[in-house]
């Protein structure tokens, strides 16, 4: 139900990524792919690739469920890091 919402907000979420933004920024970008890549029922992890047909389509499926992880590594990490260095330098960047 929430997925396309989702959507729009990982492209402009993209997009601002590409121009370039503030470590702060980055964080919360960051902290909404960790909300949004779960497996509840508006998560992006129940989310299947169909074929033109409609029918699932398990090998596209698969890179896209190695992409999504993958992203969510990196938004773990960065969050970690970020914590980190808050507790470290008094919550400063």
């Amino acid at each position: 139900m929430w997925q396309p919402e989702i959507a729009q907000k990982y492209e402009k979420a993209a997009l601002e990524l590409e121009r370039g933004v503030t470590p702060q920024r980055l964080y919360q970008i960051c902290k909404t792919v960790l909300t949004t890549v779960t497996g509840h029922h508006d998560g992006l992890l129940v989310i299947y690739v169909q074929k033109s047909d409609g029918s699932p389509d398990s090998r596209e499926t698969e890179k896209y469920n190695v992409l999504l992880k993958e992203v969510q590594a990196f938004a773990r990490r960065t969050v970690i890091v970020a914590r980190f260095h808050w507790a470290a330098r008094g919550f400063r960047w």
